[in-house]
């Protein structure tokens, strides 16, 4: 809504007629509602996603309209009557090349595959869906509508001063609209004769921009803000419930005062199954917490959960961490940033190099919360039988067992029927005073054909840590080593970790790999660079259909570069990394920078062919084209606005894809302006 808004504002500054705006005013609602339509056939639903592409598609379902309306007025304003301006007025060729190659960006995007491919599937339908209704609007209900409203405006449009006050700025501001063209057409006469340095200052900028990228750094998804953290605590091994409860009352005693807490829950000990019998893990415990909507708190989760952090670091006696909760990939995740997966046979060198590792990891400034599979063990009791012994005493496995399952959970000896429908269980076992802990297993008797002996005699009783899981892949032992990061991209962490462990020498059997988003990143961008490959193949294709020429689309398509490094530099500006959706971003400029110059060209083409020189026809070209492309460049990023500032909960997953687009769109739309009518002139 609040794109909308915007979009019809600055079509209203440009056109500075309300009936004109108003024509677009409609259009836009009615793209919209055709875009639902088409939703609901394709079994959508409204997410963030769809929504964001719909957003997105506000800013450049008006590109088309305007393009109509802009040329209907020009054969208005020449005297024509509504109905002709409206006939003459059609430029449905164009519009539909311009249409296409933004569309034809987004279908490559369809078949990314994974849960990145999975999300962008609906935001590439909405944007489609709603560039093609626009055009559908575009052709038929904006010059119907020209046709009915242009009869009561009046040709000398710039005459406003009679509406008073917004009239007489709106004069002013048309006297500067045509300064600015005054100033372009000087700057463009300008540049044509001075082609070298103009090559030579954008190729500085395109070099400057790339070197940017690894400041840049990369990242997987940008970070959610959902509201939401857990705490984990391990007391050691075998501590009892009571204890656990303890450090928790401690926990919750130092972090109640924290005044967006919203909700809490706390879960301490944790049910496992045994086959002796079913048993609760008592030493750990875990507390989730949710804080109140973005906009009610001052600080982000993470800063939340730093203050967390602070606060029970001085605890005792027990491993405590906090983090942030992310559902950035769709369901929520505690798991470490950067993860490594070691791999080996050996079970000893493979806890020493994750041991080693882990401490290589905690050294680094740009780390927190490094953790370590192996690390997770418990107290275990093992009963040895001594077979050589029992075979003596004439006992077998079973009858050890059966004894000793009796001691610790009993067995039932039979049923005592109260009523017809009512039976008790008689359980015989050993006293709770007699077997209740693990040295007590020692008293337990056994009886044999010689006689009841101490059940000691025939087994070896040894408690010692265990492995609470042994995982495999590829039928190999790993651990897995994770970490937080602390001021640096997945990227950049990706490349420091890979350095640290190329200095470490790996015993024989033993490697590692990255897994978790690491992994996930490397073959998401590989599926994105794919798709940015077909788009820029598929929207050449369609210019070079278009103009019926292999240069000129070769020209407008140099527009490109020089909006994906304006991208970068917009992100270096606020801060944010390339993520998988930035990179959707670059993808969607691929289509949307080209449509200015298709603008810019094809009139200078229609001009060479009416008889004018090449430096000529750019000079009247240029800025016969200023204010269309203006319009069409500024509702798209004045559109972007409200993704590119978040201000909603949700929409910081498209936060960078917005500012990508916004400085990536402004600066090819410069970059357009002077350096294609050079390079067209050069060539």
């Amino acid at each position: 809504i609040q794109a909308a808004i915007m979009a019809v504002i600055v079509l209203y500054i440009f056109l500075r007629s309300i009936s004109t705006s108003a024509i677009i005013a409609v259009s836009i609602p009615t793209s919209i509602v055709a875009t639902f339509a088409l939703m609901y056939v394709s079994n959508m639903t409204l997410n963030i996603i769809s929504l964001g592409g719909i957003t997105i598609g506000i800013g450049m379902l008006v590109d088309n309209s305007v393009v109509v309306l802009e040329n209907v007025y020009k054969y208005h304003s020449k005297g024509y009557s509504a109905k002709e301006s409206a006939e003459l007025g059609e430029v449905s060729m164009s519009v539909m090349a311009s249409t296409l190659t933004t569309v034809a960006v987004f279908i490559p995007l369809m078949f990314v595959s994974g849960t990145i491919g999975q999300l962008m599937r609906d935001l590439s339908l909405t944007v489609c869906y709603s560039l093609g209704a626009s055009l559908i609007v575009s052709l038929t209900f904006v010059p119907m509508a020209c046709s009915k409203l242009l009869v009561h405006e009046e040709k000398n449009e710039g005459n406003l001063s009679k509406g008073g006050p917004l009239g007489k700025i709106m004069d002013k501001w048309g006297l500067a609209l045509e300064k600015l063209d005054r100033g372009y057409r000087k700057l463009l006469h300008f540049s044509l004769r001075r082609k070298k340095k103009v090559f030579i200052v954008v190729v500085l900028v395109f070099v400057i921009s790339l070197g940017l990228i690894p400041i840049v750094g990369l990242d997987l998804m940008p970070t959610m803000d959902q509201g939401a953290a857990s705490i984990t605590i391990n007391m050691p091994s075998g501590t009892v419930i009571d204890e656990t409860t303890k450090v928790v009352d401690e926990v919750m005693d130092r972090i109640s005062d924290i005044p967006e807490t919203e909700e809490y829950y706390i879960m301490a000990g944790s049910s496992t199954s045994s086959m002796l019998t079913g048993t609760s893990q008592t030493d750990t415990a875990s507390i989730n917490l949710t804080f109140c909507d973005v906009k009610d708190r001052d600080r982000s989760t993470e800063e939340i959960v730093d203050d967390i952090k602070e606060r029970i670091k001085t605890i005792p006696g027990a491993d405590i961490t906090a983090s942030a909760s992310s559902s950035a990939m769709g369901s929520y995740s505690n798991s470490s940033d950067v993860e490594l997966e070691i791999t080996g046979d050996d079970l000893t060198e493979l806890r020493q190099t994750a041991n080693d590792i882990e401490k290589i990891l905690k050294q680094q400034s740009w780390t927190k919360d490094v953790v370590n599979s192996s690390e997770d063990s418990a107290l275990e009791t093992t009963v040895s039988i001594n077979r050589e012994k029992a075979s003596q005493y004439g006992l077998t496995t079973s009858a050890i067992a059966t004894t000793l399952s009796t001691a610790v959970n009993g067995s039932t000896a039979t049923t005592y029927k109260v009523s017809s429908d009512d039976e008790i269980d008689v359980v015989i076992k050993a006293d709770d005073t007699v077997v209740n802990y693990v040295s007590d297993l020692q008293k337990v008797t056994i009886p044999t054909s010689r006689g009841i002996i101490p059940i000691t005699d025939v087994v070896d009783i040894v408690t010692d840590e265990g492995a609470t899981s042994i995982t495999r892949e590829n039928n190999q032992r790993y651990i897995t080593v994770g970490t937080n990061l602390n001021g640096v991209s997945l990227g950049d962490a990706q490349k420091k970790i890979g350095a640290l462990l190329s200095q470490y020498s790996f015993p024989e059997g033993i490697s590692y790999s990255f897994t978790g988003d690491v992994e996930t990143m490397g073959d998401t961008f590989s599926g994105l660079i794919l798709a940015l490959v077909v788009a820029l193949a598929l929207v050449y294709m369609i210019m070079a259909s278009q103009f019926e020429s292999l240069i000129h689309p070769f020209l407008i398509m140099f527009a490109v570069p020089l909006a994906i490094t304006g991208a970068i530099f917009g992100l270096f500006i606020t801060r944010n990394s390339i993520t998988s959706t930035t990179f959707m971003g670059f993808i969607m400029l691929v289509g949307m920078v080209v449509n200015n110059g298709i603008v810019l060209v094809d009139y200078t083409n229609q001009l060479r062919e009416r008889g004018m020189e090449c430096d000529e026809a750019l000079e009247e070209a240029g800025p016969n084209r200023l204010r269309p492309i203006l319009m069409t460049t500024l509702t798209t990023v004045i559109g972007m606005i409200p993704t590119a500032l978040a201000l909603g909960e949700g929409t910081e997953m498209q936060k960078p894809m917005a500012i990508a687009i916004i400085f990536g769109l402004s600066i090819s739309t410069l970059v357009t302006l002077v350096f294609i009518p050079v390079l067209y002139s050069t060539i």
